[in-house]
């Protein structure tokens, strides 16, 4: 799909989404299958980098006239029921994605590229990008509109959250050769730099606190700027007391993530976490 081409999809779907009083035709249904055929080729993404990341609102836009026209459909008795206009993705040999099971659910409008591994029951929604090599572990979930770069590998059980709402909010994004821990929670709003590294079970939300103690500095979020783990970090799952304020007296703690090292130090050690322990 070329930039002109792109252009006038970009218009028409902006037109429809105005129009309160729109109904369903066929030049609606034409233009949601050509809006859901560039996603599936990664001609169309939802959030793009141009120097800093931002969302593509007109494409969530879009995504959301998938619902609004959508009519109940069901294949067969006792089949799944949802909008015709979110139907599941097929694959064929000649997309080069290696899917392990029937178990995994795809919807169209989803990039799965080329060289990709989707293990058992993996679950890519609508507007999602997965970048080139990159292998998608059982039972993980990828949201709406989230973007996973290139040789990213996501664990077992790993939660990757989208975002449809507000139109302006970024999903969460992982870039290129990150590797998320098993059971692992990445929340939209959060980005997650090339090459970093984040063990099981952490958790990574809009609003967590992500502490380098090694470097004595502190990341957070705010209404402008998203959760930014920085490239390389190597981030574990911690936790910080409440032991003043008005929780000071309820023996409270809350989690957050710890920076225990970057995959670029020359002397990175093998008992990783005794380094944070050391005087």
């Amino acid at each position: 799909m070329n930039e002109g081409m792109t252009l006038s999809l970009e218009a028409e779907i902006e037109e429809i989404y105005a129009d309160s009083e729109a109904k369903r035709d066929a030049r609606i249904d034409q233009l949601l299958t050509t809006f859901r055929q560039g996603l599936n080729r990664g001609e169309i993404r939802a959030a793009v980098f141009d120097g800093r990341w931002k969302t593509n609102v007109w494409v969530k836009k879009a995504l959301s006239l998938c619902v609004r026209f959508g009519r109940l459909t069901q294949s067969a008795a006792g089949a799944p029921i949802d909008l015709d206009t979110l139907p599941r993705r097929e694959f064929s040999l000649e997309d080069g994605v290696r899917v392990t099971d029937a178990g995994c659910f795809v919807r169209d409008g989803a990039c799965v590229s080329a060289g990709c591994t989707l293990m058992p029951a993996t679950v890519v929604q609508m507007g999602a990008y997965v970048g080139p090599q990159t292998v998608v572990g059982e039972g993980v979930s990828i949201g709406v509109c989230a973007q996973i770069g290139a040789r990213v590998h996501l664990n077992p059980g790993v939660k990757i959250h989208g975002q449809l709402q507000p139109l302006e909010g970024l999903p969460a994004i992982v870039g290129d050769g990150a590797s998320i821990g098993a059971n692992c929670v990445i929340g939209a709003g959060v980005i997650v730099g090339p090459g970093a590294v984040i063990f099981p079970g952490t958790i990574l939300l809009w609003q967590t606190r992500l502490y380098d103690p090694l470097r004595k500095h502190r990341f957070l979020a705010s209404e402008a700027n998203p959760l930014m783990v920085p490239p390389g970090a190597i981030v574990v799952p911690g936790s910080r007391s409440l032991a003043k304020g008005a929780a000071g007296d309820a023996l409270l703690s809350v989690q957050i993530g710890v920076i225990a090292g970057y995959i670029t130090d020359h002397n990175l050690p093998a008992a990783l976490l005794d380094r944070l322990l050391e005087d």
